[in-house]
Parts: structure tokens; C-alpha cells; sequence
């Protein structure tokens, strides 16, 4: 399973670097409601976008899968109990 984790990530790892080393012009940045503006440079936003993109997806998995995981907590300590139960 981790080489084919590996397999997904580093495609997308290199890319991404490729991107940023590629796109480095400065891109001008204002929110309407608000005056005034700041400038970075363009892999600054491409980054900070995918690593909000990656941590919305950890944190949206996790609650997904906490069910799962609460009810598996609950029948290990089931088992638990009951193999202490018939070695009585």
C-alpha cells in the first residue's frame, strides 16, 4: 500500500515542482470589500492553495472515518473484555 501511495504522491510532488519553479511572476492580490493590495510571487499562492487543499481533505477524512474508528475502539474493548472474561 505505501508504494502505491508513493507512486500517487510523487507524480503529483513533481509536477507541482515543476509549476513553481516555472511560474515565478508576481501576481498582485486585493479582496474587493478592502482597499489596497499585496504582491507575491505567483508559486507562493500555488502552494498555500495546495497545502489548503491537503489539509481540508485530512480533516474532512477524519471526520468521515471517525465513526469507524469510535466503533472499532468500542468492539476491541469488547473483546478485550470478554478474553479476560473466559480466562477467569
Amino acid at each position: 500500500m505505501k508504494y502505491i501511495s508513493w507512486l500517487i504522491t510523487l507524480p503529483i510532488l513533481l509536477l507541482t515542482a515543476s509549476f513553481v519553479f516555472s511560474n515565478r511572476q508576481d501576481i498582485e492580490l486585493s479582496l474587493w470589500p478592502f482597499d489596497g493590495s499585496i504582491v507575491v510571487p505567483s508559486y507562493l499562492i500555488i502552494l498555500c492553495t495546495l497545502l489548503a487543499g491537503i489539509i481540508f481533505g485530512a480533516v474532512f477524512t477524519l471526520i468521515g472515518t471517525m465513526r469507524y474508528r469510535i466503533e472499532a475502539s468500542r468492539l476491541r474493548k469488547e473483546l478485550i473484555k470478554k478474553g479476560n472474561d473466559n480466562n477467569e
